[in-house]
């Protein structure tokens, strides 16, 4: 143990310089990323520059992996293909925001990761992947990028997935909470076009049937009608339907589906009812993964956060039904600055933003080390997932069938 230890030790110095080596790069592909922002499977300059990026680096690239323009999958094996690490990069901005939730600080640092890691994969058994993840933000159509990697096989070859977030406010944060999502179109019509057939009225009524379902539920699930759009002869609703588990989520949407159904029935309309995004599932933390992590964030210098736990939804949830999965937290922004933001694009070029991102880097390549290597740390991380989900994918759906 006390060799493995030593052994470790000098292979994460190693990654930690190639990293600063590598510094002036990574530091230009995240700002490169901020000034030309692209929504959800829209990212097509992003997906190639990461993606060619990585091939000079000498991976080998698959593009349009999934049946997904932008998503990708780039990868190099040690002295054996198992077992299998992949880092998951997102790089989709927000709508007229862009990268208000720091995804391009995401990818920048899991391609230095990952060509750290390279460097020193010769002298270990296993695979390091890049996996680049389209449309995390479910501001757009179809949303969900990793949900459906999931769905179509991408993740079926891995052992073990990671990723880092940037944050506002903390670096780590030991996580045991988390919530699903579904996210529901319902649209009344009025045809032909019939003062008595109100949609208002209906708006009214799937409304107050929203208000009811929030009184009434214990599980911790929260809806909300996040867009509402009039017209003479129709009223669309956006509704998102948040949950501790994917399981109750989905229920509550067919409530709300179910419901809309009555109404429209009842006064006359038709009602069009449709999932307009992919289901993110609820995450499962892996504590052995996260606890490795955050020793190397404090080798690093950091400071971790423990005691805050903020629910936190996100696709990289799906992954975790699947294999043992992390998504932890280092802070690079000011914590005053508000997500989702054009502020906090703006702070993502900024001197604490790039520290960040290179401590991000350097984390995610250590820990990801400590899983190549230390196979005490494999076999804890695997024990505690069996324990929680020997199987939990046949639970989320690509997309829940309306009945």
């Amino acid at each position: 143990m006390v060799h493995l230890v030593h052994y470790l030790e000098g292979l994460k110095s190693k990654v930690v310089r190639t990293i600063d080596d590598h510094e002036n790069e990574l530091i230009a592909i995240s700002d490169w990323l901020k000034d030309n922002p692209e929504i959800g499977h829209r990212e097509r300059l992003a997906a190639w520059l990461l993606s060619s990026y990585l091939e000079k680096k000498g991976f080998s690239v698959e593009r349009s992996v999934a049946g997904m323009e932008t998503a990708f999958a780039a990868s190099s094996t040690g002295m054996g293909k198992r077992p299998v690490v992949a880092l998951l990069a997102e790089y989709d901005a927000l709508p007229e925001v862009g990268h208000g939730c720091g995804h391009n600080i995401i990818a920048a640092s899991t391609v230095g990761a990952a060509v750290a890691v390279k460097e020193v994969l010769p002298q270990l058994e296993g695979t390091i992947s890049v996996l680049g993840c389209p449309a995390e933000e479910d501001t757009v159509e179809g949303a969900g990028g990793k949900a459906i990697m999931v769905d179509r096989g991408a993740f079926d070859d891995v052992d073990f997935a990671m990723m880092v977030h940037p944050s506002a406010a903390v670096t780590y944060m030991k996580r045991s909470s988390s919530l699903s999502r579904v996210g529901l179109q319902v649209t009344f019509v009025s045809f032909p076009l019939s003062p008595e057939k109100s949609v208002s009225k209906a708006v009214v009524r799937m409304s107050s049937h929203i208000e009811r379902l929030n009184r009434k539920t214990d599980s911790g699930a929260r809806l909300k009608i996040d867009e509402l759009t009039r017209g003479q002869d129709y009223a669309e609703m956006i509704v998102k339907v948040d949950a501790p588990h994917v399981q109750i989520a989905t229920e509550l949407a067919k409530q709300v589906a179910s419901e809309a159904n009555k109404i429209a029935e009842e006064i006359g309309l038709s009602a069009y009812r449709r999932y307009y995004m992919n289901t993110y599932a609820d995450m499962i933390w892996n504590a052995p993964l996260s606890d490795a992590f955050r020793k190397n964030l404090v080798r690093l210098g950091e400071k971790p956060t423990d005691q805050l736990d903020r629910p936190n939804v996100g696709d990289e949830g799906n992954v975790s039904h699947i294999v043992p999965t992390i998504c932890t937290f280092v802070r690079t922004i000011d914590g005053s600055i508000a997500g989702h933001s054009r502020e906090y694009a703006e702070a993502s070029t900024l001197e604490p933003a790039h520290g960040g991102l290179l401590v991000a880097a350097k984390a995610l390549g250590m820990t990801t080390l400590d899983i190549l290597a230390d196979k005490d740390l494999t076999r804890k991380a695997l024990l505690e997932f069996n324990k929680v989900s020997p199987s939990r994918s046949s639970e989320i759906s690509l997309r829940t069938a309306l009945s």
